[in-house]
């Protein structure tokens, strides 16, 4: 028969292997949750250092695009702005040269020669003004006059006009409503875009020469 000390002992040790199993399977099930877990962080953690590093590319690229554009786009600029201010020191000596010209005797047979250029519609047309800049007629109206004189050209009367800066006449006649622009000022905004032309063709050649 058995005892009820060898009933408690054995009842014991049921217990003992219940509990030991049920521990090992609660133990068994946390390992294999944290195992489950550790391999999604693990994923996700690859996932977001492969993101990272794909942005971090994507943005070097872009961010090196945008820079090298940056350096393209002020390169040009300094550029345009060096051919702009030689275009313009050019064009000041121009001016320069045409003021110290005004000033000697060669501008007067200049003057004879503009006038002789005209010498038809002159003798075609009656009233005609000749519109000088203030200094001009101041200086030159009783030359042109004797020289008008000497062609037998009585049809012109003499005035001034403030579109003159640098030198040379304008032709008005009233009654027609027509004026021929002989100024050097006119002059040079003719010749303007052929010596920029020339001047940024001259630049090329020089960029050229330095380059090879």
């Amino acid at each position: 028969m058995v005892t009820i000390e060898q009933k408690l002992t054995l009842f014991s040790k049921l217990m003992k292997q219940d509990i030991s199993e049920e521990i090992k399977e609660k133990r068994d099930a946390i390992e294999k949750k944290y195992d489950e877990l550790r391999a999604t962080k693990e994923k996700e953690t690859e996932s977001k250092s492969k993101k990272y590093i794909e942005d971090y590319l994507k943005n070097s690229t872009i961010k090196t695009v945008e820079q090298e554009s940056q350096v393209r786009l002020t390169t040009k600029k300094k550029v345009v702005e060096a051919k702009e201010k030689l275009i313009t020191q050019v064009l000041e000596e121009v001016k320069l040269k045409v003021q110290n010209f005004i000033t000697t005797s060669n501008y007067e047979v200049f003057l004879q020669n503009r006038i002789l250029e005209m010498e038809n519609f002159i003798k075609e047309n009656n009233n005609i003004i000749l519109l000088l800049s203030v200094e001009d007629k101041t200086h030159y109206e009783k030359k042109i006059n004797e020289f008008l004189e000497e062609n037998n050209i009585s049809n012109i009367t003499f005035d001034v006009t403030n579109k003159i800066q640098l030198g040379g006449f304008i032709l008005s006649v009233p009654e027609k409503k027509i004026q021929i622009d002989m100024s050097i000022d006119r002059l040079m905004e003719d010749k303007k875009e052929g010596m920029v032309e020339q001047i940024l063709e001259d630049i090329e050649k020089e960029s050229d020469t330095n380059v090879a």
